[in-house]
């Protein structure tokens, strides 16, 4: 995937799901779902992304692997970029960013992202989804997320 060959790390990813899918259960599975999520995304299959980081996330809530819920989440904010939707992305980027469980190479990404967003959306717009991202926990950011309706109120 570093290398830039998507369709080929999505080919390893498979293979390491099928062979982590029948040996371990919870984070194993999420931490290669989110990684074969971020191929796909590389790839330009967006839907298809979306689905990977979704079934990544919940199964990181399920088995309470917080930072690796945020690697999904960013996941979902890099995604949301390329669709063109810097509001979820910024507000999803700006939650990721603060956990204290974040390690500092997701926290740096999320910050690119968090600043990639910005630049496409003026003040007001900014502080509007800072105040939302700032007020939900994450429970209600992963429900937004998958019912597809973030900042619903600005």
């Amino acid at each position: 995937m570093a290398a830039g060959e998507y369709t080929e790390a999505q080919t390893h990813f498979t293979k390491s799901l099928e062979i982590f899918g029948e040996y371990f259960e919870g984070w194993d599975i999420a931490q290669s779902l989110t990684y074969f999520g971020d191929s796909v995304r590389l790839a330009g299959n967006l839907n298809k992304a979306r689905d990977i980081y979704l079934n990544a996330l919940r199964i990181s809530i399920d088995s309470y692997s917080i930072p690796i819920a945020m690697e999904s989440l960013l996941g979902l904010a890099c995604l949301e970029l390329q669709e063109g939707n810097p509001e979820f992305s910024l507000e999803i980027s700006y939650w990721v960013m603060h956990p204290p469980s974040v390690t500092q190479e997701v926290r740096n990404h999320a910050i690119e992202v968090h600043t990639t967003a910005q630049s496409l959306l003026t003040e007001s717009q900014i502080q509007a989804i800072i105040k939302i991202a700032q007020s939900r926990t994450m429970e209600e950011i992963t429900a937004s997320i998958n019912s597809g309706v973030m900042n619903s109120s600005l």
